[in-house]
């Protein structure tokens, strides 16, 4: 993990020894190393625009299949395809999600938390979010539609910073 900040410093712009890595020991790495992949610098820069801690989390075939070099390890998704990297992020605004809950409860399973970070056939990577404004007008509730603007604002700064 000594090495890895500085990986981070470069796509962020910052300096490396302003870059903390935190990484919770979970075992059964069986050597793999943590580097600063294209999902993780997204993660970083998504934090570094918003300010607040982003979660990275790959399932156990996507982490076989881009944690490290292990050619062993590369999978097929459980449906037999193989498909390029595609992640999802948690990227929920505790304090917004809290807001929007508070004013109606029913806009729960509306709350767009997530962040997509994907492969392109290319080689490119793509970041994708959901339009909170889109996804809670259904819920007819002005209370709601602010909070809504408000995420929507933030996405879409942290996506401009990338």
């Amino acid at each position: 993990m000594s090495d890895t900040g500085p990986q981070f410093a470069s796509p962020l712009g910052v300096a490396a020894s302003d870059v903390t890595v935190v990484c919770d020991y979970i075992g059964g790495g069986f050597g793999s190393k943590f580097q600063a992949d294209p999902w993780s610098v997204a993660a970083a820069r998504l934090a570094k625009s918003t300010g607040r801690p982003v979660k990275l989390m790959l399932d156990r075939d996507l982490e076989l299949k881009t944690a490290g070099n292990r050619p062993s390890g590369f999978l097929k998704a459980k449906i037999g395809e193989d498909v390029p990297p595609y992640i999802i992020l948690g990227a929920c605004n505790p304090p917004l999600a809290h807001r929007a809950i508070a004013a109606n409860p029913e806009v729960g399973m509306l709350l767009p938390c997530n962040v997509v970070v994907r492969e392109t056939p290319g080689g490119g990577v793509v970041v994708e979010a959901m339009d909170p404004v889109a996804a809670m007008g259904i819920v007819q509730d002005e209370a709601v539609k602010a909070v809504a603007q408000e995420a929507r604002d933030g996405i879409a700064k942290a996506l401009e910073a990338l």
